[in-house]
């Protein structure tokens, strides 16, 4: 997680404290990531990241190596994920990370990588 926040603050040309203070991210956070006393953030400073920098996923932030070889070998087609999404629509809009994925069109780069990879 530490490599893609330095990815961001390198991207955007920040220095640690602008890219704290435009994401409000707590420095003990930030400090825990870097020392590696910590691989993860939680969901609500994730999307403090996204919400200042939306042109990064959440799905983006949250992946790993291992999710990426995951998501290539698995057999799940576009048609399997619609029949799921369909079947289970009451179940998943009463869902607020299904709703803030679909509010952020954080789908549109899972369905374009789906297809990619089907």
């Amino acid at each position: 997680m530490y490599d893609k926040i330095k990815k961001i603050i390198n991207e955007k040309h920040l220095n640690t404290s602008e890219f704290l203070n435009i994401t409000k991210i707590s420095r003990t956070t930030f400090y825990a990531l870097k020392k590696g006393e910590t691989d993860k953030l939680n969901a609500k400073s994730i999307r403090k990241i996204i919400h200042a920098f939306p042109e990064y996923s959440y799905e983006w932030m949250t992946e790993t190596e291992q999710k990426r070889t995951d998501v290539v070998k698995s057999e799940l087609s576009i048609k399997k994920i619609a029949l799921f999404v369909t079947e289970n629509e009451d179940e998943l809009l009463e869902d607020p990370l299904f709703n803030f994925w679909l509010n952020n069109k954080i789908k549109d780069g899972v369905i374009e990588f789906l297809k990619k990879h089907e």
